[in-house]
């Protein structure tokens, strides 16, 4: 191996320093919004062609060293990351990360806990240099893994922020393990300098294209997904033209509490609203992506206001569309860990009454996701205050369960739900029917999260909805 290969080899390994340094800050400054950024696919790529360069020349290194053992498992590594990343660009397209996707992730934490093994314990941990690099790869991984699996198995933590900020800090600090890289590669290439080297071969060249690419790429997708993280940062209330064009509809409002703890809510009329009349009132609860303080993205994440927004529906069934909005890192409640926003919602929803002709008698509460685990908690803390309620994708206490015996309930639960699993339905439903009430369940056995156009399709269930009523 010639000198500038490893000249190469260091120029790599800055390269991918850098760029992992650089996605660390973004995701440290704008947190998973960066998921936002239009940039994001251009960017996805180019990190995944340096990381790739990166492994190629580190096989190389190992393949030329007779370092065995570590060169395959690099290499199973190396062609794990590229369907890894892949499934994460798929998951970050339609919302909803795939049963493949959990399944990769893991063997790629196991991939990586072997590979960090090998660098100690095998040949290759006997230069000092890498025997390092194994140890704190082996600390990066575990954290990683930590972080991913409190996320998965915590919805608190999830929304909460909790697992997020110890992936960002773990994320960031494993961004500088390849300077260990370098100092190996350095050390060897002290070596190779003290004898007469040959000219470099066509791999070399090679190199050298690839590494002006690389520069190249990383200066033009690396300015524009900048531009829109600084974008981002300074307006954390930014959203697109096309969410607002949702919400215009929606006439946006603030509730003001004696305490001067505020919400940010939407609120649409019935059609052909006449004041003498009184309608019904449905409480939208968005999904997580609908947090914020912009009180427009609500309108776009909530299952109900979709629905009951269609010219259809608005002249069969005219209500009242309440669409308040959650603060980043809290919830409608339901969730531990979790701030949660539901007493400021019932006493909007009680100013409201105060104001405008709302049927007390026919309040229902529909959401998804965070929204499905808040409308959950809404008629198991407040039942007398709804008459009927349907629950998608949510999860229930069933400690509250008593409470929510006397509320009509329709709740939708895909059975290969990743985000929220199934069985945050099928524990409360159980448990209301323990208790001696009639609860109606639908769960759809090949479906995951995303539900809502097969609960639209559901025959009659808008008239079983508005047929309901509560006595005060």
């Amino acid at each position: 191996m010639t000198r500038t290969f490893y000249s190469y080899a260091i120029f790599f390994t800055a390269l991918f320093i850098i760029a992992s340094l650089f996605q660390s800050i973004i995701l440290f400054t704008v947190g998973r919004r960066m998921i936002e950024l239009p940039s994001l696919s251009g960017w996805l790529i180019v990190t995944y062609g340096i990381m790739l360069a990166w492994s190629l020349v580190t096989l190389k290194y190992y393949h030329e060293k007779h370092f065995r053992f570590t060169f395959w498992v690099l290499a199973v590594s190396t062609v794990i990351s590229f369907f890894q990343v892949l499934l994460f660009y798929s998951a970050v397209q339609t919302g909803e990360p795939s049963i493949w996707y959990f399944f990769v992730t893991v063997v790629m934490f196991a991939t990586g806990l072997v590979y960090a093994l090998s660098l100690v314990f095998s040949p290759a941990g006997q230069r000092p240099w890498l025997k390092a690099a194994g140890v704190f790869t082996f600390l990066f991984e575990v954290a990683i893994a930590s972080s991913f699996a409190w996320a998965v198995l915590s919805i608190g933590a999830r929304l909460n922020g909790s697992a997020e900020n110890l992936e960002v800090w773990a994320s960031l600090i494993g961004s500088l393990v390849p300077v260990l890289f370098i100092m190996n590669f350095r050390s060897e290439r002290k070596v190779i300098a003290k004898v007469k080297t040959s000219q470099g071969d066509s791999l070399e060249v090679v190199m050298g294209f690839a590494a002006l690419t690389a520069v190249a790429s990383i200066l033009f997708f690396g300015q524009k997904i900048t531009i829109g993280a600084v974008e981002m940062y300074a307006n954390p209330g930014y959203v697109s033209g096309h969410l607002k064009k949702l919400a215009e509809p929606f006439e946006a409002r603030t509730h003001v509490n004696s305490r001067g703890e505020t919400l940010q809510y939407r609120l649409r009329y019935p059609l052909n609203y006449d004041s003498t009349k009184k309608y019904p009132l449905v409480v939208c609860l968005h999904g997580g992506s609908g947090r914020g303080d912009d009180n427009v993205k609500q309108v776009a994440t909530s299952f109900a206001v979709r629905w009951l927004s269609t010219e259809e529906n608005r002249t069969k069934y005219p209500a009242f569309l309440f669409v308040p909005q959650c603060p980043q890192r809290a919830g409608f409640g339901g969730i531990e860990h979790l701030p949660a926003v539901d007493s400021l919602v019932f006493e909007t929803i009680h100013e409201l009454e105060q104001r405008l002709p709302i049927d007390v008698t026919r309040r229902y509460v529909s959401g998804h996701s965070l929204g499905g685990t808040g409308a959950w908690h809404f008629i198991g803390t407040r039942p007398e205050m709804f008459a009927a309620a349907i629950p998608l994708a949510g999860e229930g206490d069933p400690e509250l369960a008593p409470n929510m015996v006397d509320v009509p309930v329709w709740a939708f639960h895909g059975r290969k739900d990743r985000i929220i699993p199934v069985g945050g339905s099928q524990k409360i439903i159980d448990a209301i029917k323990n208790a001696g009430g009639n609860p109606r369940y639908t769960e759809y056995p090949e479906k995951g999260h995303h539900i809502w156009e097969d609960v639209a399709a559901t025959p009659a269930l808008l008239e079983w909805l508005f047929s309901q009523n509560r006595d005060e």
